[in-house]
């Protein structure tokens, strides 16, 4: 009779130091700078001087979600802000929020908001 095996993943204890803290806000700014950029995490590590994982969970610890869905927020509020207030196209809008395609823009915002894009244009 066979045995079941369960590996817990043990949750390592982050502990950020003042130099942490203020790299996690520099690339917060950075990533603020320009939503749209297209910016990996070894780059932002190798920018900071902090190795990945120190990288990654800090930035998830001290500011509650990770780079990625902090960059998906700027995105998406980036969007919303320039369909209420630009006449510019969809597509050119999509290419400011870092979609090179307005599909992937499209489903990304009806994701996030719920409803397509296109329907703030109309309002």
């Amino acid at each position: 009779m066979g045995r079941l095996v369960f590996v817990m993943k043990q949750e390592r204890k982050i502990v950020l130091t003042r130099q942490d803290i203020e790299h996690l806000l520099s690339i917060r700014s950075i990533l603020q700078e320009d939503p749209g950029q297209h910016i990996t995490i070894l780059a932002l590590a190798t920018q900071t001087g902090m190795n990945r994982l120190k990288l990654t969970s800090g930035f998830k610890k001290f500011f509650n979600q990770s780079i990625h869905q902090y960059q998906i927020m700027l995105r998406m509020e980036l969007a919303e802000r320039l369909l209420l207030t630009s006449d510019k196209p969809m597509k050119e809008i999509a290419a400011i929020c870092g979609y090179n395609r307005t599909e992937n823009f499209t489903h990304a915002f009806k994701k996030y908001y719920g409803r397509v894009p296109s329907s703030l244009k109309s309002i």
